[in-house]
């Protein structure tokens, strides 16, 4: 559902700046028609191609970055233009008026948005769980998306900003990395300063770089990796879920075939009656499972809450449940925006956080 949708808007995209540039400029249909084409068939190309290892060599990676940005661009001038437009409707300034603003606009929105992907915000979350005896302090950390835009001095970063909330317990759902570029061992050194417990399970673009390699790289640094298994802690009960289907009737091609579903899996993990348990998977398809199962708090990430206006409007309908706080009969779910970005290195309408659950008794 959502590859048509984002290819749709994509076409129609580019229909629209073609036509519009034409009006605005001087130039041969034919240079503009080439520019678009090439400009957003060569940046589609270098967004998938992003994870694979060819991209590993600067040269590729130099490729990647530059055909990113130039993609976000285009997405940031057809935004300010669509606006431009509608003003100019309804002011009918001038095109030397109407040049100026879109140029200005452009170059805001640009910025703004740009920057706003790396000023990771912490977002404080009260949440009241049953059978909890003490009020416990957890970091939920989710697509890092650690690659070509995101290194270990970014991860850095994050860990200095985690140990500042000096948390009792730190959860990662998933999407740890997102390409071969910037996903080895050395890279993830900085999370071995984080002073609390780490607990992972892996998302969809963990495994299409190396999921098994990332594990094994985590478990060399001190961070418990979660198999379809629970650990007790802290007074909790914590349920970690490898990146799988809700149900065997769900196509996911993101999802390993061999991996059983949430719906098959739950029913296998014992749920505590005397401590509050704690499902984390990646995404927040399946809820109705780990509701049933009789959980008490579902953490995920995945959607990244749209992450680009008006992506955002499509995510509300295509996700239940897409970004914040909501609750499914007793199961409470959290859903991060996460502390990164996929494909393109902007954020309009959405923040990248850093999550601090406060979780208390019952009053």
């Amino acid at each position: 559902m959502v590859i048509p949708i984002f290819l749709s808007v994509v076409l129609i995209g580019t229909i629209y700046l073609i036509v519009r540039t034409k009006q605005l400029l001087k130039i041969k249909p034919l240079y503009i028609y080439l520019f678009y084409t090439l400009a957003i068939l060569l940046s589609l190309y270098s967004m998938l191609s992003a994870p694979m290892p060819f991209t590993v060599n600067t040269f590729m990676h130099i490729l990647v970055v530059f055909f990113a940005y130039l993609l976000s661009f285009l997405l940031i001038f057809l935004l300010s233009l669509l606006v431009s437009d509608v003003l100019k409707l309804i002011f009918r300034f001038k095109k030397k008026t109407f040049l100026s603003i879109l140029i200005s606009l452009t170059t805001i929105l640009f910025l703004y948005t740009t920057i706003n992907a790396f000023c990771i915000q912490t977002k404080e979350i009260q949440i009241q769980l049953p059978h909890l005896t003490k009020e416990i302090k957890a970091v939920h950390l989710s697509d890092i998306h650690l690659g070509h835009f995101r290194g270990e001095n970014h991860l850095r970063k994050i860990v200095n900003k985690v140990n500042e909330l000096n948390p009792d317990i730190i959860f990662i759902t998933g999407d740890l990395v997102e390409s071969h570029y910037n996903s080895d061992k050395q890279t993830l050194q900085p999370l071995k300063n984080l002073k609390a417990p780490i607990y992972f399970v892996d998302g969809n673009h963990d495994a299409q770089v190396g999921v098994e390699k990332l594990k094994n790289n985590l478990r060399e640094i001190g961070v418990r990796v979660l198999e379809n298994e629970f650990v007790d802690t802290l007074g909790l009960r914590i349920i970690g879920l490898e990146y799988m289907r809700p149900n065997s009737q769900t196509s996911d091609p993101l999802s390993v075939a061999e991996r059983k579903t949430i719906q098959s899996i739950m029913p296998t993990i014992p749920i505590s009656d005397s401590m509050p348990t704690i499902v984390l998977h990646h995404t927040p398809l399946g809820s109705e499972y780990i509701s049933k199962a009789g959980a008490d708090l579902y953490l995920c990430g995945h959607t990244h809450g749209g992450q680009i206006f008006p992506l955002t409007l499509i995510n509300d309908k295509n996700f239940v449940y897409n970004r914040g706080l909501y609750k499914k009969g007793r199961l409470q779910i959290y859903v991060s925006q996460g502390s990164g970005t996929f494909g393109i290195p902007l954020r309009l309408g959405t923040n990248p956080e850093i999550s601090l659950l406060i979780l208390r008794p019952y009053l």
